[in-house]
């Protein structure tokens, strides 16, 4: 009778290491459900167009800004022009709203998967910057780069149509003249110091650029 009860004593314990196995099971599978679902929302890409108040003259300027919630980084492609040079890409980093002259809050254009950045930092590269122009400036700049998010189905049509929407209300010239007056302040620094020096015309070149 002993030995009986021994068998059935040890013969329960199976039962409860199995019942201990299934609950560790479900719950590692829980948590790998919830670490990819984190995982997954932490490898999208936070996209915006920057728009800044232009140093003078009625053009925003924009800048494509990238920004990494996992890592709070930013990266901004734009391009900028000197008063006797061509356009020229830049590329900074850091937050566009450091810069004083930035619309706050950002203009919202969507989200993307972080594993396609090294493909649209590369799109980014093969955009033909034409130099001078009368017809085509950072703003073109930047729809081109969105037309390329677009196009690559980096994001989905209907947000690619919403983000362009989003920034339509700043293309062209929208910020009014004010051209004149920034002039004649230019005009008396260079007659009271003697000095003619080059204006840049993107502000960001000087102010945010981390080169």
């Amino acid at each position: 009778m002993s030995s009986k009860a021994g068998s059935r004593a040890s013969g329960s314990k199976p039962s409860g290491s199995r019942t201990s196995k299934s609950k560790t099971s479900k719950s590692k599978s829980k948590s790998k459900s919830k670490s990819k679902s984190k995982s997954s929302q932490a490898s999208l890409l936070q996209l915006y167009c920057a728009i800044y108040t232009p140093l003078f003259g009625n053009y925003y300027h924009w800048a494509f800004a990238v920004h990494d919630e996992t890592t709070e980084t930013w990266r901004l492609f734009e391009v900028v022009q000197d008063e006797h040079d061509d356009f020229h890409p830049n590329t900074l980093r850091g937050p566009p709203t450091a810069s004083l002259r930035c619309l706050q809050p950002l203009t919202y254009l969507g989200a993307m998967n972080a594993g396609l950045m090294e493909v649209l930092v590369s799109r980014i590269q093969e955009i033909q910057v034409p130099g001078q122009t009368l017809f085509w400036n950072c703003q073109d700049y930047v729809m081109e780069i969105w037309d390329i998010v677009g196009e690559c189905g980096m994001v989905g049509q209907n947000n690619y149509m919403q983000g362009r929407e989003n920034m339509m209300p700043y293309y062209g010239q929208d910020y009014g003249d004010q051209e004149d007056g920034v002039e004649e302040v230019e005009e008396e620094v260079d007659e009271e110091d003697g000095v003619d020096r080059p204006h840049v015309l993107s502000e960001e070149f000087v102010y945010d650029s981390d080169s």
